[in-house]
């Protein structure tokens, strides 16, 4: 496997948005230092990593969302999915 997708399971309701764990650990989240060009994040509850660069990213978010106690899925891909691409690697 080369790509890891994290999904986090957003809180129902406004409420539950701007209290309890999802504020502290979208906050948490925030002040990780995730490797440019090796993740993305195309939504504030789903993070794309490539394995061979942002392992320690992955593990520091799924780390936050079991700490956090926030309902969390890892895939795992060969190839990045078709809706995300990264930039192309320099040689």
């Amino acid at each position: 496997m080369h790509f890891a997708v994290v999904i986090v399971q957003r809180p129902q309701g406004q409420i539950a948005q701007v209290q309890g764990a999802w504020p502290a650990f979208a906050n948490a989240v925030a002040q990780l230092k995730l490797p440019a060009g090796k993740s993305q994040r195309p939504s504030d509850n789903v993070w794309l990593f490539e394995l061979s660069s942002a392992s320690g990213a992955l593990a520091s978010v799924v780390h936050a969302a079991q700490s956090y106690e926030i309902p969390h899925r890892v895939l795992y891909f060969s190839e990045p999915p078709l809706e995300y691409s990264f930039p192309p690697s320099k040689p």
